[in-house]
């Protein structure tokens, strides 16, 4: 165990990415959300083409337990989709992307 923590000191995320309109051709919003009987998750990427060459880069993720008590499947694809929302809502907060009705399911 004690060797496994230390490898994740090894892991590096890059959080930055820039997406200047003199560089990027363009910019797609890939927005995702699901759940599952014990958790439910949301997040973001951007997908980003620059000179005919496409990254996807990670945004914004957020994910929950779900409740002890037991929650039907419906209601928790609610949940999720009720994060995606308050991502989208902030990433329009503290950017100037505009979101698009891009949707991975």
């Amino acid at each position: 165990m004690a060797n496994e923590l230390e490898k994740l000191g090894g892991i590096c995320l890059p959080w930055y990415f820039d997406y200047s309109k003199e560089k990027v051709a363009k910019i797609r919003l890939l927005k995702c959300c699901d759940s599952l009987e014990k958790a439910y998750a949301a997040s973001i990427k951007a997908s980003m083409t620059v000179s005919d060459e496409t990254s996807v880069k990670l945004v914004m993720y957020k994910s929950r337990d779900a409740p002890l008590s037991k929650l039907s499947m419906p209601r928790l694809e609610i949940l999720s989709c009720l994060i995606l929302v308050h991502l989208i809502t902030a990433l329009k907060e503290i950017t100037n992307v505009v979101a698009n009705d891009d949707m991975v399911h």
